[in-house]
């Protein structure tokens, strides 16, 4: 017993020793006083991180929007076969997006805009401002809108995704489930991902830096500050930790296109291409399956007015490598209608060179506004007296007097104010509000923009109605 507790006293001595001996670099302090060199190196880089969130994060906005969609509803079938009938309802929707030039416009996400209505856009400051819808790419998920806000933050500025590597520093920035300004770190966890079913044309960058709903539209930013990438998608599975971004160059041309044109308009070589299987490559002469094999052609369309044919294998475009149809599909669509081009195929084991003047891809072509949309002249907001029962129950728990929100309708002023049926209107600009007589009286000798103090489920908030010109 004596020489087991002697063992376990100087077993005890040595670790308190390595302990301290060791205490000192763990805390990023050499033995002579100094800092280490890997904590420098730490914080370093922490400040990196911390210059870059203090200088991209204003140029960062959320984006709300609202608008409706349609619903099937559950009511009885006319008749065997028809469908159900339809109904309107609202849809709201939030994201994120970064302005990218001097003159407002901002980049996102098409879904983040997808039917909407109205678009707002908040800004570093807090403060709201309506945006105008420029042009949509539903094929790139890519969307431009533009403030006019005099006072708005820089442009954020923009890098070289082509230059990108896989394990590089991506800091994605953005509002996950509506939490403002939200920066997460992680590093480049691939590039050209393709067959995501994301998009049309796919290029994806992937990336660990942590992104959840609510990111879509923001930039993925390396550690110069600059945007590579615009945040798009997640693997549901993965919680954030597999996400997808655009690569900022094709999303650069996607926005130029849209401002200028107000469309994206892309070439069609009028091709029927399919992926190389290990088999199919050397059925066909090939080392590898690399390319993209014309399985058919479009009638009168560019390919075959050049001489391509069935079982021709695209290997190269304008001097650049076809590494698989994605590939292809991309550049194709990058280049404008009538533009001359040299494609490299492969046909019974030789190498051509085919000059091709490129078709143009038929795309809807947009009606974009280039100034914040009209406002609506009518509220949309319908209020009535409080019934004998609710008057009972409010005054038990200190509410006295007000009208009660009996309608909003669906993609209205009121609607966006966030107003709903059931909210109890306490107070108008201070004023309190006893009946609808009050309440009309009240709104009459408002402002413009008028605050209102309102009742729901158990407590009471502050909402302002922006222009209620419908003064129901």
């Amino acid at each position: 017993m004596v020489w087991g507790r002697s063992l376990h006293g100087a077993l005890t001595r040595v670790c308190l020793f390595v302990w301290i001996a060791l205490f000192p670099l763990a805390a990023g302090v050499s033995p002579a006083g100094g800092q280490s060199p890997g904590f420098r190196q730490a914080r370093t880089l922490e400040e990196t991180f911390i210059r870059i969130a203090e200088s991209v994060t204003p140029g960062v906005v959320f984006i709300r929007t609202v608008g409706t969609r349609e619903a099937r509803g559950a009511g009885n079938r006319k008749k065997e076969g028809s469908a159900p009938p339809r109904g309107i309802i609202p849809r709201r929707s939030f994201g994120s997006g970064f302005i990218f030039d001097e003159e407002g416009h901002i980049l996102t996400n098409h879904h983040v805009l997808e039917g909407a209505k109205r678009i707002t856009v908040v800004l570093s400051d807090r403060i709201e401002h309506p945006a105008a819808l420029v042009g949509t790419d539903k094929r790139t998920d890519l969307a431009v809108i533009r403030i006019l806000a005099k006072n708005r933050p820089a442009s954020v500025p923009l890098g070289d995704s082509d230059r990108l590597r896989t394990g590089q520093w991506a800091i994605a920035i953005g509002h996950p489930y509506g939490l403002r300004r939200t920066v997460t770190v992680g590093v480049v966890s691939g590039i050209g991902r393709t067959g995501m079913g994301i998009a049309h044309y796919e290029n994806f960058i992937q990336t660990d830096a942590s992104i959840h709903p609510g990111n879509s539209g923001g930039p993925l930013v390396n550690l110069k500050g600059e945007v590579i990438g615009v945040n798009t998608a997640i693997i549901p599975q993965s919680n954030g930790g597999i996400a997808f971004a655009i690569p900022i160059n094709m999303a650069k041309w996607v926005a130029r296109s849209l401002i200028q044109k107000g469309v994206v308009e892309r070439g069609l070589l009028g091709l029927m291409i399919q992926p190389l299987s290990s088999d199919l490559a050397a059925k066909f002469g090939l080392g590898r399956p690399v390319g993209a094999l014309v399985s058919d052609l479009m009638k009168d369309g560019a390919a075959a007015k050049a001489g391509i044919q069935r079982g021709d294998i695209v290997l190269g475009f304008n001097g650049r490598p076809v590494r698989d149809v994605p590939a292809l599909q991309r550049f194709a669509a990058a280049s404008p209608p009538g533009a001359l081009v040299k494609v490299s195929i492969q046909r019974n084991g030789r190498r051509i060179r085919v000059p091709l003047v490129m078709g143009a891809l038929q795309s809807a072509r947009a009606s974009p506004k280039r100034e914040p949309p009209p406002e609506k002249s009518s509220y949309g907001l319908k209020v009535g007296a409080l019934t004998r029962g609710m008057t009972k129950v409010l005054g038990m728990r200190g509410v006295r007097g007000g009208v009660q929100v009996m309608a909003v309708r669906a993609n209205s002023r009121a609607s966006f104010d966030g107003f709903q049926v059931g909210d109890v209107i306490k107070e108008v600009e201070g004023r309190p509000v006893r009946d609808e007589a009050s309440y009309r009286k009240a709104l009459r000798k408002a402002p413009k923009n008028v605050l209102a103090l309102i009742y729901r489920t158990g407590r009471s908030l502050f909402r302002v109605l922006h222009d209620p010109h419908d003064r129901r």
